[in-house]
């Protein structure tokens, strides 16, 4: 009978991730080394030697411990449902923008993209229109670890959109200051130009049919016409 206190991803699994901090509530995921190394080289490394002396030491009868500090848990359990065929346990409804980009920057850490395409395609796009400003800025940045540009496109146009009001707020949010690239927000029109002309030279890239064309600054009120360079 499995320990309680452990998530049983694999109920047969020879391992047992411990994920978060010592000094925090850790997790504890029951799951196969099997599973975790054909999806990820860096998994398939850790669990070999040297850094496990042999795979005959991993087994089903004792699961061995692998200590995980660093890592987000509930991205780290969310990923882990995934890669074991376990759509019925991850979170899809009521996801934020901020737990999604967590649960991005954990696959991008162990070279997951691939495995968890399916995962992060329907992450970024489940419920769009619900979602506030500052989600839709998280889940942009999160496209944009993902280097996929047709989201990073999308989301970045409906922050566009939606955004009521000033920008400055955002200027000066350090949580988004972190996230993109200096010059992404500028201080003449704050968020709609650099973010528009992203947006632009990505639809050029994935030559989606979009038309940016002019708008009107909510903060400066300054038309900027947007043009490929």
């Amino acid at each position: 009978m499995g320990d309680s206190t452990t998530s049983q991803v694999s109920p047969t699994g020879d391992i047992i991730l411990v994920v978060g901090p010592p000094e925090e509530k850790q997790l504890r995921l029951r799951v196969s080394s099997t599973i975790l190394r054909s999806a990820s080289k860096v998994f398939d490394a850790m669990f070999s030697p040297p850094w496990i002396e042999s795979t005959r030491t991993l087994s089903p009868e004792s699961p061995k411990d692998i200590e995980l500090p660093e890592d987000d848990a509930e991205a780290m359990k969310a990923i882990c449902y995934a890669i074991h065929h376990r759509p019925e346990m991850i979170p899809f409804v009521d996801t934020s923008g901020k737990q999604i980009l967590q649960a991005v920057r954990t696959i991008d850490k162990y070279d997951l993209s691939t495995a968890m395409q399916l995962v992060t395609d329907r992450w970024l796009r489940h419920q769009l229109p619900a979602k506030s400003v500052e989600d839709l800025l998280y889940m942009a940045a999160a496209a944009s670890v993902l280097k996929n540009h047709e989201a990073f496109s999308k989301l970045t146009w409906l922050a566009m959109i939606t955004h009521k009001g000033s920008y400055r707020p955002l200027l000066n949010d350090d949580r988004f200051k972190e996230l993109f690239p200096a010059g992404f927000f500028c201080k003449h029109c704050p968020l709609p130009y650099n973010l528009a002309k992203l947006v632009y030279r990505n639809c050029r890239v994935k030559r989606l049919k979009y038309h940016v064309g002019r708008f009107l600054c909510a903060f400066c009120a300054h038309k900027w016409p947007l043009t490929p360079t």
